[in-house]
């Protein structure tokens, strides 16, 4: 088996030079000359009889009527230019080659230059409108005389409504021409006109905002092609389109304050409520949308935003511009989350005294901890305590809690306080109240804003859970 590789290994290397083969393709070691011979004779041998078997892959696509292929011309030397002008110039890599380059992998050849492989649109580049581009087409020249041509509709000083659809005006080709081919750009810069230049598509153009339409006529005539630039040539201008501006933001509808997030999340009972998009529409000319409204949609803007949505997941609710003259682009806003039964937030400052409390952001007194049907009994508590009078010298002050569950009947009943999942106190009771007495919840030091998440009370009466008819007392001392 070794002796076969390598006798393989010398008939490659054969066709490079014979001067090389213990260099280039041998291992290290002198080789006997007589194993050498014995070596390309065993070789000869085997290609001979590869060449002798008709059924061998060499011989697929082979036909014996038909002259064999000319040899493919030398490979041209290899450089690294990103672009090659002058006589003579070559490029492996090259962008663009002028004055009688060759390019193997140019995506553009001119001036006699000879093009391998051309790819049509780079990795890093993205085509920026699905029609065909037409360079040159935006340079009026060689133009027809006698022809005019011009855009549908178009009347001296009118200003484009953005949104409207534009098509050249009817047009027959002249004596002697048999087509017109027409192409427009949208902008009156004369670089622009020579390398932004697309063709008009059947169904028309979508005038956009702030633009110019340039519209070009290309005749195919007897005398050869034509380039006419259409009334008017400095385009027809368009209005400055209305946009929808800002970032979308959800704001808890009790105090317009944000939702914390990304992501974000709030409850049945507290709601969300979007903000931060406008409606701009100040074309100096006057404004392009004669009625417009805007309006917060979701289910495939089916249905209207409300502050008090129903628990569930929200991906598409955005922001959409009622406008008959032009169709706004609309603005999204954040996934939120709504739960069903999400604790309870609640918000007490202390600046100078007494506690100024907020239940899911509607102002409360500290007796009047009333839990929500979809809180199940529990609360984020935060105290933003900024009184620096109190406790003054004292280390640190106990939040405490006195809870009731209004009941009814003598069924037996069990009510414990928890904090973040960990039971503070219980009372099991007959009675149809059952009482929890003030228990600590945790310590403010100081002037401080601290955080108490997921207080709860959890009430089970005569076997039944209950999240409703619970109220608390806050107490801080």
């Amino acid at each position: 088996m070794q002796k076969e590789l390598k006798s393989l290994l010398i008939v490659a290397c054969i066709a490079v030079s014979a001067t090389l083969v213990v260099v280039a393709c041998g291992n290290g070691e002198t080789d006997d000359p007589n194993d050498f011979e014995a070596d390309v004779k065993t070789s000869d041998d085997i290609l001979a009889g590869v060449v002798a078997d008709k059924n061998s892959p060499i011989w697929e696509g082979y036909d014996p009527t038909q002259p064999p292929p000319p040899p493919p011309p030398p490979p041209p030397p290899s450089s690294d230019s990103g672009v090659s002008s002058g006589g003579g110039g070559t490029s492996s890599d090259s962008g663009v080659s002028s004055g009688g380059g060759t390019s193997s992998n140019s995506g553009v050849s001119s001036g006699g230059g000879t093009s391998s492989t051309s790819p049509g649109v780079s990795s890093s580049s993205t085509p920026k409108s699905s029609a065909v581009a037409v360079a040159g087409n935006c340079e009026k020249k060689n133009q027809k005389s006698g022809f005019t041509c011009g855009w549908d509709g178009y009347t001296s000083g009118a200003i484009l409504t953005p949104g409207k659809v534009l098509k050249p005006a009817a047009a027959t080709p002249p004596s002697g021409c048999s087509a017109i081919s027409w192409s427009y750009a949208p902008n009156t810069t004369e670089i622009a006109l020579l390398y932004d230049c697309e063709k008009v598509p059947d169904a028309g153009v979508s005038a956009l905002g702030s633009k110019n339409y340039v519209l070009f006529a290309e005749l195919t005539c007897d005398d050869g092609k034509h380039v006419n630039a259409c009334n008017p040539e400095n385009g027809w201008s368009s209005k400055k389109a209305p946009e929808l501006i800002g970032d979308c933001v959800w704001l808890s509808p009790g105090n317009d304050k944000p939702l914390l997030g990304p992501p974000y999340e709030t409850s049945a009972g507290k709601g969300a409520k979007p903000s931060g998009v406008t409606l701009v529409d100040n074309d100096p000319g006057g404004p392009v949308c004669k009625d417009k409204t805007i309006k917060v949609k979701y289910s495939g803007n089916s249905k209207d935003w409300t502050n008090s949505p129903a628990a569930g997941t929200y991906t598409d609710v955005q922001y959409v511009a009622s406008c008959a003259e032009y169709n706004v682009l609309p603005v999204s806003c954040p996934t939120l989350k709504v739960g069903a039964t999400m604790p309870d937030e609640v918000i007490c400052v202390n600046k100078t005294g007494d506690l100024a409390c907020t239940l899911n952001d509607k102002p409360v007194t500290n007796s009047e901890l009333k839990f929500s049907t979809a809180s199940e009994g529990c609360m984020d508590l935060e105290m933003d305590w900024q009184n620096q009078y109190h406790p003054g010298s004292n280390p640190a002050l106990n939040i405490n809690l006195e809870c009731t569950y209004k009941g009814t009947g003598t069924a037996a009943k069990t009510c414990k306080l928890l904090s973040n999942g960990k039971e503070l106190k219980s009372v099991s009771t007959n009675n149809p109240d059952c009482q929890l007495q003030a228990t600590s919840i945790g310590k403010i030091s100081g002037v401080s804003n601290q955080k108490f998440p997921k207080v709860c009370v959890s009430v089970t009466d005569g076997g039944e859970i209950k999240d409703t008819g619970i109220t608390c007392r806050l107490g801080v001392y």
